[in-house]
């Protein structure tokens, strides 16, 4: 317990790195392009030599790494369909990285980074093991750092205070799980259990955590999940995967989509980060509810705030909500869907057909002109959802996403039954 203590106290001065947003991330494809090839070795030759300097100027080597990781996998993350996060592994980026370069420029980048692990001066430090462990990806620096944790741990219990900087000490654990080593996990968790970590240490930490393959206990994970920044929870949301959805993570999700309704109420707006919250605990509620996890009290609440936030004159917030949307849609909602149908947003018209594909063939049929006109829709999604609940209105068993070829045989059979005076419909 006073361990625990003493490194939450550590922790509290730890300083934040990084960015919410990564660089975008180019593939070894992209690489091919000499130019940018060109680019990333004079700037891997760069950081070298700034390495080398006696008077290393962090500044300009952050900068350089920055140039590096822009061109290169060696970021981290990136935002990839549906805003969800990628995790790229050191692996990748290793193999990036020695394709890339000639065998002297990795080896003297690693070097040159090994040689600073030990720095006096905590950026250096840091931005050493970062390289390491993040993009050059080997367990190269791997004995140096775990014994640095070693020693400043048993410190912790000796009752004495640690030789290194909070950043860099929470640095040291960070990197080892990025290297596979989980000797750092008790000063991890211990960021995640703290009220006075930043939100963007306790985001790095989840992260960090999940890489290792190790659960959050349920004891920390709870708070992660309700924090009141948005960043924070989504990314505790993020890292469960698709692991199917107990009852935790389904409250959760719950209380933080009121949550954004009653902000969303308050202020006619939400952040990025709350919209980007907003996204994933839609996604979380609908496979709970596939999942046949949502019971008829927790139906009626959610499908409450659903509906608001569908109905808010923001097309970027009706798109975030309109899978769940049209996951739990029924006739009660015909007008809301045909006000939807007539969006200007893609993502908002095709949700709206796939709600109408949950409704009654008498709900469909009121609006068989609005998805007749969509059958032309520039939008691909828009089509398919729109041909998908005219066949369900034809009392059709049918699957969407059908092949070009396939879809264009079943728009013309279904615009003529539509068309066909005989016809029910």
């Amino acid at each position: 317990m006073k361990l625990i203590l003493v490194v939450l106290l550590c922790l509290l001065g730890a300083l934040v790195r990084g960015s919410n947003h990564a660089p975008k991330v180019l593939g070894l494809s992209d690489l091919q392009n000499m130019g940018i090839a060109t680019q990333l070795l004079d700037n891997v030759d760069a950081a070298i030599l700034l390495f080398d300097d006696k008077e290393v100027n962090t500044e300009r080597i952050l900068e350089t790494v920055q140039q590096i990781e822009t061109r290169t996998l060696f970021s981290l993350v990136s935002e990839g369909g549906g805003g969800r996060t990628l995790l790229f592994a050191p692996e990748t980026r290793a193999l990036a990285v020695q394709q890339v370069l000639s065998p002297a420029r990795y080896s003297a980048l690693e070097k040159a980074c090994i040689a600073h692990l030990s720095s006096t001066n905590k950026a250096v430090s840091i931005l050493s093991m970062r390289i390491l462990s993040q993009s050059v990806g080997a367990d190269a620096g791997k004995p140096y750092m775990r014994r640095l944790l070693k020693e400043e741990m048993e410190k912790l219990t000796r009752d004495d205070e640690i030789d290194v900087s909070p950043d860099v000490f929470f640095a040291v654990a960070e990197n080892l799980a990025y290297l596979k080593d989980a000797s750092g996990i008790e000063v991890l968790e211990s960021a995640l259990r703290s009220g006075g970590s930043s939100p963007s240490l306790k985001q790095r930490a989840i992260q960090a955590v999940n890489y290792l393959g190790v659960s959050v206990p349920d004891r920390i994970k709870s708070d992660l999940l309700l924090s009141d920044d948005a960043m924070v929870a989504y990314t505790a949301f993020d890292s469960i995967g698709s692991a199917p959805t107990n009852s935790v993570v389904l409250s959760s999700a719950i209380r933080q989509l009121q949550n954004l309704e009653k902000i969303y109420t308050d202020t006619k707006t939400l952040t990025i980060n709350q919209r980007t919250l907003l996204l994933e605990v839609a996604s979380v509620i609908k496979n709970a509810s596939r999942q046949g996890g949502l019971s008829r009290g927790l139906y009626g609440d959610v499908k409450k705030t659903i509906v608001f936030l569908a109905s808010a004159q923001d097309e970027d917030i009706q798109a975030r909500v309109g899978s769940l949307f049209a996951e739990l849609a029924n006739d009660g909602d015909g007008d809301l869907i045909a006000r939807l149908l007539i969006s200007d947003s893609a993502r908002v018209r095709s949700r709206a057909a796939l709600a109408l594909a949950r409704c009654s063939k008498q709900t469909i049929h009121s609006q068989k002109d609005v998805l007749l006109s969509l059958l032309d829709d520039t939008s691909a999604e828009v089509r398919n959802f729109s041909l998908y609940a005219l066949r369900k209105g034809l009392g059709e068993r049918t699957g969407n996403y059908l092949s070009e070829k396939e879809y264009e045989v079943q728009r013309v059979r279904v615009r003529e039954a539509y068309d066909d005076p005989n016809s029910e419909n």
